[in-house]
């Protein structure tokens, strides 16, 4: 049974491609074909090899998925060779999308050398339009004997929007030159002018500047100078943001060795009101801004906030700098899926955003959690002085980003694939994987998971939702249905990332088709409240990313809600698993299951599930 394929990435299928390919037989026709570990390490920050044929076996891991080439690499090398005495026949064709110009740094066709060689493929970004664009490059190796195989790479690359002055730079850079435009002498005058003009800007300036040093000479020396001013009203504007860093509150959230479970019972988690000493959460969380690297591509971005991929780097001793990864083992390359808030954000926007990202800072650590890693700043917070930056609020990930995101690309792909199918029938397979009934319930499992670890520790989300979700490959699955990893997120930026999904409810904006009854009726929360919004994210899995509610007007959303309408039943899911939703869904918040009956009900769907599928 299936629902929708996934986003493709290339960083968590590594290890698992290793490990196949040791159980791939031999052959004689030795093709190899790959991208070194050191291509891997410039192009992604990887360490490890690529393999996409080795000893004449096509790795069917690797060939599935694109290969991310970011908005800053301009070519990607790829490494190939038949060290046989056996000759091997190659032609090759490029395909890619108008939006990206793909030029092969190769001859399209010829004999394969026997001693590992090089081609590459040149990228470049035309068009203003920013996002994902594929490339394919189709391989077909022919031997003497007359057998052929076929492989198909994929390369993913990312555009950044241009400005018309970078396009028409390209182009003219792309013009050839025309020497004859101007004669030799045109050029000797031109030359004599432009000396003559450089060295009478030179005289009138050192004339001004003599001048002036004369007059304020007696009052320089008290006067903060132009850059310092700038400097001093720059740090003033953040720091105006920013109060906490300068003011204590009352009272503090817990630090985590005083929290305890909550004693188990059928009673609901009431919310708590629990100030949090924001301060002293950046001054636990500081890492030097100077280690991050922050890709030039976009996660997502709003009207005064972003999510953006960074790399951490650091050596042993938490310094940065140059460091040659041969001659110092010590360095570590850790990726990141960061927060950041432009400077338009104003006082409210600044102070809200710190204590969603905080909200689970002093809970113990959970595997589908995700808590904030790092707040990275040039300057320390200790000092508020020295902070002239909006710090960035940084995630350890390296997978495929929001889970919203994620599953509406699933979407997009089943249905390119199913205008395919007839094509792809006939040659006998599909072109990429599916997510399986058994996967989406084990990431609504993990889902639940993380909530009844907030709820054991007397913490409301209240905003769980597929936005609010990252989701990456789980490189210690032990099948097929656990290899999506899914943390819950805290939801800092959501209202400005998603705006589509909030709406104004008296004087704040509130996800109100991921709300309980009671919720939207009091504006009471509570631990069944949370329940009913994983109910909608379950919703959201098995619909591929579809918004609940979508032909609803957010002021009928209560009336209907009252009057016993819900969610309808999305195609192919069982109705055991309705059931699971509904359930979660009930008027009276004390029927409905809590997080540790939830995930039982799952848990045991799934296994029911995986006899019969």
């Amino acid at each position: 049974m299936s629902t929708c394929s996934p986003f493709i990435s290339i960083y968590g299928r590594l290890s698992l491609s290793l490990s196949l390919l040791l159980f791939l037989p031999f052959t004689s026709a030795s093709i190899n074909l790959l991208i070194t570990k050191a291509e891997m390490n410039r192009t992604l920050g990887v360490n490890a090899e690529l393999p996409y044929i080795e000893s004449g076996e096509v790795n069917t891991y690797s060939t599935k998925y694109a290969y991310r080439v970011d908005a800053h690499v301009g070519e990607l090398k790829f490494t190939w060779n038949a060290p046989t005495n056996t000759k091997v026949h190659y032609s090759m064709q490029l395909d890619s999308d108008p939006q990206v110009v793909a030029k092969l740094r190769h001859s399209p066709s010829g004999f394969l050398p026997r001693n590992p060689s090089e081609f590459s493929i040149e990228y470049r970004c035309a068009g203003t339009r920013s996002g994902q664009f594929e490339v394919s490059l189709a391989i077909e190796f022919t031997l003497e004997d007359g057998k052929t195989t076929r492989v198909r790479l994929r390369q993913e690359k990312i555009c950044a929007i241009k400005t018309r002055g970078e396009i028409q730079r390209e182009e003219d850079e792309m013009k050839p030159s025309d020497d004859s435009s101007l004669s030799s002498q045109s050029v000797f005058y031109f030359i004599i002018i432009a000396a003559a003009l450089f060295l009478s800007l030179i005289f009138f300036l050192l004339f001004l500047y003599f001048r002036g040093s004369r007059k304020d000479e007696g009052r320089t020396s008290t006067l903060p100078s132009r850059s310092s001013r700038f400097a001093s009203s720059f740090r003033s504007s953040v720091q105006s943001r920013q109060p906490f860093l300068t003011s204590t509150p009352s009272k503090s959230k817990p630090s985590s060795s005083s929290l305890r479970p909550v004693a188990p019972s059928n009673s609901l988690i009431e919310e708590k009101h629990n100030e949090l000493n924001v301060k002293k959460t950046l001054i636990e969380l500081y890492a030097d801004r100077n280690l991050f690297q922050m890709l030039e591509f976009v996660e997502s971005e709003g009207s005064y906030g972003e999510t953006r991929w960074a790399i951490w780097r650091q050596n042993a001793s938490g310094e940065c700098g140059d460091i040659d990864d041969e001659e110092d083992e010590g360095t570590t390359d850790e990726a990141m899926i960061v927060k950041a808030l432009k400077t338009n954000a104003n006082a409210y926007q600044v102070e809200r955003f710190f204590l969603d990202a905080f909200s689970f800072h002093n809970l113990p650590h959970h595997s589908n959690l995700a808590q904030v890693a790092a707040a990275a700043s040039y300057g320390r917070f200790e000092d508020p002085e020295t902070v002239t930056d909006l710090p960035l609020i940084c995630y350890k990930h390296r997978g495929f980003g929001n889970l919203r995101k994620f599953l509406l690309s699933c979407r997009s792909s089943g249905e390119e694939r199913r205008s395919k199918s007839s094509a792809s029938s006939s040659s006998g397979g599909s072109s990429g994987h599916t997510l399986r009934t058994h996967e989406l319930v084990s990431i609504a499992a993990q889902a639940t998971r993380a909530v009844a670890h907030l709820h054991k520790y007397g913490v409301l989300h209240k905003d769980i939702a597929a936005r609010n979700c990252i989701v990456s490959e789980n490189a210690g699955a032990k099948n097929i249905s656990e290899r999506l990893l899914l943390q819950v997120v805290d939801c800092a930026l959501s209202r400005d990332l998603f705006p589509s999904d909030y709406s104004l409810m008296g004087d704040e904006l509130l996800p109100i088709k991921w709300m309980a009854i009671e919720s939207l009726a009091t504006r009471h929360f509570s631990s069944a409240s949370d329940i009913w919004s994983l109910g909608v994210l379950m919703w959201e899995l098995l619909s591929c990313g579809a918004p609940p509610f979508v032909d609803l007007p957010p002021d009928q959303v209560l009336g209907r809600l009252q009057m016993g309408e819900r969610l309808p039943q999305p195609y192919n899911c069982p109705d055991q698993l309705y059931g699971i939703m509904l359930s979660c869904w009930n008027s009276n918040p004390r029927e409905r299951p809590n997080a540790v009956q939830l995930l039982t009900k799952l848990v045991e769907f799934n296994v029911t599930l995986n006899k019969y599928i």
